[in-house]
């Protein structure tokens, strides 16, 4: 985060503003001409408004974007002091205007007064389609040309948005988002991708279009890291939860350059030059855009998952201290890397496991600080290269990344025996990684074969290939006096497998369509194909959402219920623990799951059924 902040403030102008580039080419970026707009500026203003440490760069922002507005609260897609204004005129628009309202309503509201609503009402009044919406692009007479007369539906997001930020939009504008949302048509003349009309429609979509919206996002083939970001921010705004956001972000995490920027991609499109189309973008905006995925990514995280008292927050820092000090031995090549991976996973509910179980324990034990922070350093790494070697597993793998998941696993075995040097945890230890290896290998062989799908059984192979996060729940119990082999900790076992069943059922129901364009026979992905062996992608689509999903979502409560029950049979806990609140996150995230699923049956249902009444009646 800091080094992009860093790019950001290197590439800011004396003005505020940021440079601009035109392009002829869309995937291989030539910079042909730079120049200065209101747009980009607009833009990185509101990707910035929710980084603290980015006020400086957004005061700036700020000031600039003010000089741009006219006596009626427009703005152009020009700076009004650049040649530009001059060589390619255009009138004032509502896209440019309404992505500045946007980036200075939200880095301080105090900056859009009652007068100037009063000026906007009437520019909005003035482009109206119908009361109410949709509206008309550009500032121009009704007699202009047609060209000046387009509706467009990126302009109307942000519009819609504006509107939402200061009260609510009017039904009209609302009923014309909905029509596209439900068509699937995310088309406009002004960006050469849906991704940024994805960006756009998610900050504004009603609550029962969310799944459809979110649907067509997956379906999408994302590489380029404009995307990836752009796609990551939507999903955030759709209330995808974490997990669901994490391929994503390690993708971003990984594209990021040196310099702490990410690259320039064609993000709009741009006036034509020698009868060329050109397209806009900037390493600056990408790197804004990724930024704000990022930070939305880190707020995504439960709220429970906070340190809870003083002595959980000394640990966490203690912990955190201590990761950094064995990364900065690293070399250079390994050590950005590193600090990535634990600016993502470094967080409480990975780092204070064991303290959090021992806080869970009937009788816990007397142990040292010094006990917590090894465990707790012992499941980062352990996660940290799970993360690594989950990615190569999925064909998603950085060969850079690999040296550090091997130092990782190999930071996480000797922080295992550290903390727990006793011979019978240490084979404990040895046979669980022997699992993980043995379960890797399954899935290879298995789970990549189109003509034949893999067999789950019990679903006993989802848990086996993470179960190396049971080990730090398992040395704390050890150490406050239980053997491995008591019906308490074989009770504590079963649920806190059940729970990893759980938690990989429910990131693969979220990366089905992922798994399938990859040929990844997933749990999830092999119940649709029994279902549907020969569809296509728009029927296996309407198969998960109809019949497959809610079937795994009953199968992920019957492995939640069966967590409890151990639970309940696991008398070393407290009736209130760690592991009942992190099952209590996954049932509700089922619930929720199955609510939206049925609240878009019905909706279908009925929108059928006024389509079938219409068509009757015409």
């Amino acid at each position: 985060m800091n080094d992009g902040l860093k790019f950001l403030q290197s590439q800011q102008l004396a003005n505020g503003g940021f440079s601009s580039h035109s392009s002829p080419a869309r995937n291989t970026w030539q910079c042909a001409h730079t120049y200065q707009t209101t747009f980009v500026p607009a833009l990185i203003l509101n990707c910035l408004a929710d980084l603290p440490e980015a006020k400086p760069i957004r005061n700036r922002l700020s000031r600039f974007l003010q000089q741009q507005k006219s006596a009626t609260w427009s703005f152009n897609y020009w700076d009004r002091g650049s040649a530009e204004m001059s060589t390619f005129p255009y009138p004032d628009d509502l896209d440019d205007t309404f992505c500045a309202l946007i980036g200075l309503f939200r880095h301080n509201p105090k900056l859009i007064s009652e007068p100037a609503l009063v000026q906007i009402i009437q520019t909005l009044i003035a482009t109206e389609t119908t009361p109410g919406g949709p509206y008309r692009t550009w500032l121009a007479t009704t007699d202009s040309p047609p060209p000046w007369q387009n509706v467009d539906l990126a302009v109307n997001a942000n519009i819609a948005y504006f509107l939402q930020l200061i009260g609510s939009s009017p039904a009209p504008l609302q009923n014309y988002l909905k029509e596209r949302i439900v068509a699937g048509d995310y088309t406009s003349i002004y960006y050469p991708t849906p991704f940024p009309i994805w960006y756009y429609l998610a900050r504004v979509c009603p609550a029962d279009y969310r799944q459809k919206l979110i649907s067509d996002i997956r379906s999408a083939r994302v590489t380029e890291p404009l995307h990836v970001a752009l796609s990551l921010t939507a999903l955030y705004h759709l209330g995808t939860r974490r997990a669901g956001l994490t391929p994503l972000a390690r993708r971003l995490q990984a594209s990021q350059r040196p310099d702490g920027s990410w690259p320039a991609q064609a993000y709009c499109i741009d006036p034509s030059s020698n009868q060329h189309v050109h397209f806009h973008g900037s390493p600056a905006l990408t790197t804004a855009f990724a930024l704000e995925a990022l930070n939305k990514y880190q707020s995504a995280l439960p709220a429970q998952h906070k340190p809870k008292d003083a002595q959980a927050a000394s640990i966490q820092q203690a912990i955190l201290a201590h990761a950094r000090h064995d990364i900065a031995n690293l070399s250079p090549e390994v050590r950005r890397p590193a600090l990535a991976m634990l600016a993502k996973l470094g967080n409480p509910q990975i780092t204070l496991l064991a303290y959090n179980i021992a806080q869970s324990l009937v009788a816990p034990a007397n142990v040292s600080k010094q006990f917590y922070v090894q465990l707790g350093l012992a499941n980062l790494y352990g996660w940290i290269a799970y993360t690594i070697y989950d990615d190569f597993l999925d064909e998603e793998g950085t060969p850079a990344m690999l040296p550090l998941a091997n130092i990782a696993h190999r930071y996480s075995l000797d922080y295992f025996r550290k903390a727990m040097p006793g011979e019978r945890f240490q084979m404990q230890i040895a046979q669980t990684f022997t699992i993980i290896d043995q379960a890797n290998a399954w899935e290879i062989k298995h789970c990549r074969t189109p003509d034949k799908l893999p067999r789950y059984g019990q679903r006993r192979k989802l848990a086996e290939r993470s179960l190396g996060h049971l080990l730090t729940p398992l040395a704390v119990l050890v150490k406050s006096g239980q053997d491995l082999d008591t019906a308490s900790v074989q009770s504590f076992r079963s649920a806190f497998q059940h729970y990893l069943i759980v938690r990989q059922l429910n990131d693969d129901a979220h990366d089905w369509q992922a798994d399938y364009a990859k040929g990844h026979n997933s749990y999830v992905v092999s119940e649709l194909l029994k279902r549907t062996p020969t569809g296509k992608l728009p029927t296996l689509q309407r198969e998960f959402w109809h019949h497959t999903l809610p079937a795994v979502c009953r199968v992920m409560q019957g492995h939640l219920q069966q967590a409890r029950t151990e639970l309940n049979n696991c008398a070393v806990l407290k009736p209130a623990n760690v592991l009942s609140e992190l099952l209590d996150d996954l049932e509700i995230s089922v619930q929720q799951t199955l609510t939206k699923q049925a609240q878009a049956k019905r909706f279908l249902k009925e929108y059928r059924g006024k389509s079938t009444k219409l068509l009757n009646s015409s």
